[in-house]
């Protein structure tokens, strides 16, 4: 069996975070379902659906390079355990001034990627806070 040959498939599509995917409609019942693009492209060339412990991973890292040479299927525990340690480590504390009161305060890895993420989606931030203190002090 070929995969998705039961399906009309549309797209590929872009999402907003920059990784790519696929809308397939059942021939026959009108089901839908969506699939990663890397995941398409690697279940037709392999000629077989992914098991539910495979996934696949960017090679280079890119998830915008979607060429098949770039692609390989691993297991996904150890998929989520490689790129859990890499988010852990390219997170460092970091010295912030407090918009309120202007002390020195050492932001954690988790707000320095909480910063980080809101950047690359073009949120903006109302400031950098020591406390919940002055957070909430500053609309008064």
């Amino acid at each position: 069996m070929i995969p998705y040959e039961e399906y009309k498939s549309y797209g590929p599509y872009s999402r907003p975070d920059g990784r790519m995917h696929m809308c397939f409609v059942h021939k026959v019942n009108g089901s839908k379902k969506t699939v990663s693009y890397p995941k398409y492209i690697m279940e037709i060339k392999l000629g077989r659906y992914l098991e539910s412990n495979e996934t696949v991973h960017h090679i280079d890292g890119n998830i915008e390079n979607n060429s098949e040479h770039n692609f390989e299927v691993v297991d996904r525990s150890q998929h989520t355990k490689f790129h859990s340690m890499k988010v852990r480590t390219r997170f460092q504390p970091e010295i912030w001034i407090c918009a309120y009161c202007g002390n020195n305060f050492t932001a954690t890895t988790e707000m320095v990627r909480q910063r980080d993420y809101n950047e690359r989606r073009g949120k903006g931030q109302s400031g950098k806070f020591c406390s919940r203190s002055c957070n909430g002090k500053i609309n008064h």
